[in-house]
């Protein structure tokens, strides 16, 4: 029989669950790109209202990330398992309110559009929780076999970059197109409740797939563990007890730490991407559509590849290559034109250019995603061995909760910088000063740097190598086969040095 572990998937499970990761994709993307813009820009908002309402929300969302985590990981007897139980779950919450979102009732003040925000944003937020969760732990748990994970991530990695083409294809092919009274067509309200509605059906469709097409074999994952193996617990003595074994696991600390750095990154780059599209460089709704789509072909190329170069780099050298190429391509574009160094604002040039520039950040962030996305994983199972508990739930709920956590703060951030500079609601290219565009160019390119230099320095702390997987895939077949968590754990103290070692900053460097 073979071992669950370990064993291939078919490649319709391989598809279906690379598919599932568009809900996802489709929240942050559109999100990121368009909510602080339509309610600042379109809507009239204050910045520091709408700051405040989206990093309220994320607050909100990020203590629930290791809460359904644990959840996940500790839920028994559940109707459709303890991973697509909660996915199910997830669905009519996230699609109304993401629909609704972009629906506020006309003619609703400044603080009553704020308490609209807020409240759908935080649905929004906890319905998705429900989904991605579970949804990594189950990558996670489908296979163990190092290559096959790798594969498995990657093809994650292809299913985000096939569902942010699609997005953004859509929404400026379909929905934010040009007209008379809007020649720049994100600026005009009437296109954004048809383009929410449009992503909450699509999401809606992919939940429903993907739960079908993964759960049998998942299924068959949980059935060969023995019952004994992991006792149900009430859910507050597994939070009790999760916090103080972090120390166990050192890894987590680093994983914490480049997790915050990345979406420093990635929220700066994302939340700012239509400021800087429409008034920094000055381009028109197709030039912005094809610029952010060049960034998608180079992530697929990085993952189809990812497996080989990580072959031959290993995942360490890999995550340092590729983020350092990534943050580079999101700085250059914003700090060149500053030197004079790329193309005037507005020309195909300037287009073309910041094309290839989204390209190479595609190609560079895809080998670091594969990369960083199986280290994470071989890291909850490296915690699992150590604690004698599955924890391939709550580890993406703390990872997910530093990603949130980042992500509030520079959008709370970006809109009190909106208002200290008095950055003009609604207003044409050429009426909007030229300094005040600048200093959000200055704040991108001040928050990239510095975090770029934090990343390549934690990376290169991390603990991970392919003998020290295999060791702990020898400890999760004696969980499996139904010995105490105690004894395995206790064991692994003698195979695992870093399940020893003293948790000291999360650039500490464990024994190898």
């Amino acid at each position: 029989m073979a071992d669950p572990l370990t064993s291939r998937l078919s490649w319709p499970t391989r598809i279906a669950y690379g598919a599932g990761i568009a809900p996802e994709t489709w929240k942050s993307s559109g999100w990121d790109l368009f909510v602080l813009f339509y309610y600042t820009q379109v809507l009239g908002l204050p910045g520091t209202l709408t700051g405040a309402a989206i990093a309220a929300a994320l607050a909100v969302d990020a203590v629930t990330d290791p809460l359904v985590g644990m959840w996940s990981d500790n839920l028994r007897r559940a109707p459709l398992g303890r991973r697509h139980t909660l996915m199910a779950a997830s669905i009519l919450p996230f699609a109304g309110a993401f629909a609704a979102l972009f629906m506020p009732p006309a003619g609703l003040g400044g603080f009553q559009l704020f308490l609209w925000l807020l409240c759908f944003a935080v649905i929004t937020r906890i319905g998705i929780t429900l989904w991605t969760i579970p949804f990594y732990a189950v990558g996670v748990e489908l296979s163990r076999e190092p290559e096959e994970r790798s594969r498995l991530i990657a093809i994650r990695t292809i299913g985000s970059n096939a569902a942010r083409f699609s997005l953004t294809w859509a929404a400026f092919t379909f929905f934010f197109v040009a007209s008379p009274q809007y020649p720049r067509g994100q600026l005009n309200p009437a296109a954004y409740p048809g383009f929410g509605l449009a992503i909450a059906l699509a999401a809606t469709l992919v939940m429903v797939v993907t739960i079908a097409a993964t759960r049998r074999p998942l299924q068959r994952i949980h059935d060969a563990e023995s019952p004994a193996a992991y006792p149900r617990l009430p859910l507050g003595t597994v939070f009790r007890q999760f916090l103080p074994t972090i120390r166990l696991t050192p890894n987590i600390y680093i994983v914490i730490a480049v997790t915050l750095a990345v979406f420093a990154v990635l929220s700066t780059s994302n939340v700012l991407t239509l400021h800087l599209s429409t008034y920094y460089w000055q381009l028109e709704g197709p030039q912005i559509r094809d610029v952010q789509l060049a960034q998608v072909p180079g992530t697929i190329i990085a993952a189809l590849l990812a497996t080989r170069v990580i072959r031959r780099l290993d995942k360490k050298r890999t995550m340092i290559a590729g983020v350092a190429g990534f943050c580079a391509c999101v700085l250059l574009p914003v700090l060149l034109p500053m030197l004079g160094a790329l193309p005037p604002p507005g020309t195909p040039e300037l287009a073309r250019a910041l094309m290839a520039f989204q390209f190479l950040e595609g190609l560079t962030y895809g080998s670091f995603l594969v990369a960083t996305g199986a280290t994470a994983a071989d890291i909850a199972d490296e915690h699992e061995a150590n604690t004698g508990r599955p924890q391939q739930g709550a580890l993406p709920g703390i990872t997910f909760f530093c990603t949130k956590a980042s992500s509030a703060a520079i959008n709370l951030a970006v809109g009190v910088l909106l208002d200290l500079v008095r950055f003009p609601v609604g207003a044409k290219v050429a009426d909007v000063p030229q300094d005040k565009v600048a200093q959000l160019a200055v704040f991108t390119v001040v928050v990239v740097s510095s975090a770029a230099l934090l990343l390549v320095w934690v990376i290169s702390r991390y603990d991970i190598s392919a003998d020290k997987q295999a060791r702990i895939n020898e400890r999760l077949r004696a969980l499996r086969a139904g010995v105490g968590p105690g004894a395995p754990a206790a064991a692994g103290a003698a195979t695992l040095p870093a399940a020893t070692a003293p948790a000291t900053a999360p650039g500490g460097s464990p024994a190898a």
